[in-house]
């Protein structure tokens, strides 16, 4: 079998050649994974010509998991002495390694092994995205996640998380991921991170003159990814970002940049299905870093193809970065969000972290707020830290900040809180009345411990800056505005959903003539009626399926209107 490390030197420079036999225009390398097709296959590419005159015929032999699979050969057709030769064997996707034997008559002439075929993945930002192992923890690799070497481009091995900018290297939270992925779906995974510790968002952008110029990140992970074969069918994108830019003015184009980023994927990787943003969490970073985060959580309005994961409760955040386990949350989480969308997982209650969606004074007196979110909500339990025999308990009411007060530290604004789960909603009781037209969750920074607002299934609530905060509770539809109330109960499910969702009401009517008389519709978040159910009243309690698949990824509201009110819940279409 040829040296893996010549077969690599030979491909970097364009052609493998077997002297006086054998030149290859086209051969797979050891460890390569290969994105798999609708088809969930892929086919492998051997071409070149045999320059050996007397030679008969060229066989391809494919081994699966070390056993003798397919066996194919072509008979040679010599032109003034050289005889062309293009075999394209395929490979499934599946938990099984192939080996490749290529035979000239019955002589063997060069072996490729553990080749697979699955899903490809990018990572990239800064230090949380490259994601050390801090704690010296990751002692494994995982045979069926693979990725690619880092500084020469070529060459591919089992992925490694012990270290950092070195071959095959993607992350922590990275290899873990992968795992996840390979072991619940049955799926082999290439991952390539492209991360680098203290980058602003300006270090990723596209180098427009020579966009693969390796002395760009960008053009290095282009790069890395076109050498693997990779880049047209890379699925989703990972993005994580953010601190290194709050630390100046340079905030104030983070949007714009990202932007610019964001069209530059879309055209660079044509495959690309999702793209996944990590909010940042409070800590390491500069002044701006409630700025940064509100830009992160506000993406999906802009952008139907991304979706935010919170970072907050975590758990193991040292201030700036994360422990192992802290990594493996992170990865955890992730996966809990990928898994419906691309593998067609239904466990998907509380996958996506909780968003404020309205935030309102419940009476004139404004000394008490109402947080209306996507979901479900739960009011944490004091967190403490015990430091010799000094106990030191955090609040979760101490940390929302209403308009003027401070942005970090422990804020006395708001005396108590409560949730209510079944209405998506926080209360907050103010100490006193409160002028303020706008609300903040979470200090800037240096916040660690906790508390945290989490869904049922413990993924922390996006944090939000400065959300405009209602001197009442109103719905918009076109010119009217009405009061909600929650007499009735209106169930969803799935939620996410795609495309069928099923839209049940209880409650709320005591005649058929009440019930004739209910409109239900769904809006999109601009406020624009996309879908009005109300000809079907009498299958209300029964349910009432709404098929999306002519419409786009994002925010719907579902609005049952009755004569005297109206009730909302919201649903996420998720493609």
């Amino acid at each position: 079998m040829l040296n893996y490390f010549v077969l690599s030197t030979l491909i970097l420079f364009g052609l493998l050649v077997f002297p006086q036999s054998v030149v290859f225009d086209t051969i797979p390398l050891n460890y390569q994974l290969f994105p798999r097709d609708t088809h969930d296959s892929a086919a492998v590419s051997v071409t070149g010509s045999v320059v050996l005159d007397g030679k008969d015929s060229i066989t391809i032999e494919m081994y699966k998991n070390g056993l003798l699979w397919k066996r194919n050969s072509d008979n040679l057709v010599y032109n003034n002495g050289t005889a062309l030769f293009k075999l394209y064997p395929k490979l499934h996707a599946e938990l099984a390694e192939y080996s490749i034997k290529l035979l000239l008559d019955e002589d063997s002439i060069i072996q490729i092994d553990s080749i697979v075929c699955g899903d490809a993945y990018l990572i990239n930002g800064q230090s949380n995205a490259a994601a050390n192992d801090y704690d010296d923890s990751v002692h494994y690799r995982c045979e069926w996640v693979r990725s690619t070497r880092r500084l020469n481009n070529v060459g591919w091995g089992l992925a490694r998380a012990d270290t950092i900018y070195a071959d095959y290297t993607v992350g922590v939270w990275g290899l873990r991921l992968g795992k996840l992925i390979s072991d619940s779906n049955g799926i082999p995974v290439a991952i390539i991170n492209g991360a680098l510790g203290s980058t602003d968002i300006e270090d990723h952008l596209r180098y427009e003159p020579n966009p693969t110029n390796t002395y760009h990140l960008y053009g290095h992970l282009l790069t890395r990814a076109i050498n693997a074969g990779i880049r047209d069918k890379v699925r989703a994108l990972f993005w994580h970002q953010g601190e290194n830019n709050s630390l100046d003015l340079s905030y104030l184009n983070y949007a714009h940049n990202f932007d610019t980023l964001y069209h530059a994927w879309k055209e660079d990787y044509p495959g690309l299905e999702k793209i996944y943003v990590f909010q940042g969490h409070p800590g390491c970073g500069g002044s701006y870093q409630h700025q940064i985060r509100e830009m992160q959580r506000k993406f999906p309005e802009t952008y139907p193809d991304i979706h935010v994961m919170s970072t907050v409760g975590l758990g193991y955040h040292d201030g700036c970065h994360y422990h192992y386990p802290g990594y493996n949350n992170m990865a955890q989480r992730m996966y809990d969000m990928i898994k419906w969308e691309l593998y067609g997982s239904h466990d998907t209650a509380g996958s996506f972290p909780p968003n404020i969606r309205q935030a309102y004074y419940t009476s004139s007196t404004r000394d008490e707020v109402c947080l209306v979110f996507d979901q479900p909500v739960l009011w944490p339990s004091d967190t403490f830290i015990t430091w010799n025999t000094t106990t030191t308990y955090y609040s979760m009411q101490d940390y929302f900040y209403l308009a003027d007060a401070s942005p970090d530290g422990i804020n006395h604004e708001v005396d108590s809180g409560y949730a209510i789960p079944v209405e998506n909603k926080v209360i907050l009781r103010l100490t006193q009345t409160s002028p303020a037209n706008h609300i903040t969750y979470l200090p800037n920074s240096s916040y660690s411990l906790g508390p945290w607002l989490r869904n049922e299934r413990g993924v922390g609530a996006l944090t939000f800056f400065e959300f405009p905060l209602d001197s009442e509770q109103v719905t918009t539809i076109g010119s009217i505005q009405t009061d909600r109330t929650q007499n009735s109960k209106i169930q969803v499910w799935p939620n996410p959903f795609n495309p069928m969702v099923r839209i049940t009401v209880s409650g709320g009517w005591k005649t058929d003539e009440q019930r004739r008389k209910m409109a239900l519709k769904i809006y999109n978040v601009s406020g624009k009626l996309v879908m009005d159910l109300s000809a079907q009243p009498a299958s209300l309690s029964s349910g009432i399926s709404w098929n999306a698949a002519a419409f786009p990824s994002g925010i719907y509201i579902v609005r049952l209107i009755r004569e005297d009110d109206i009730l909302e819940r919201t649903i996420m279409l998720l493609r």
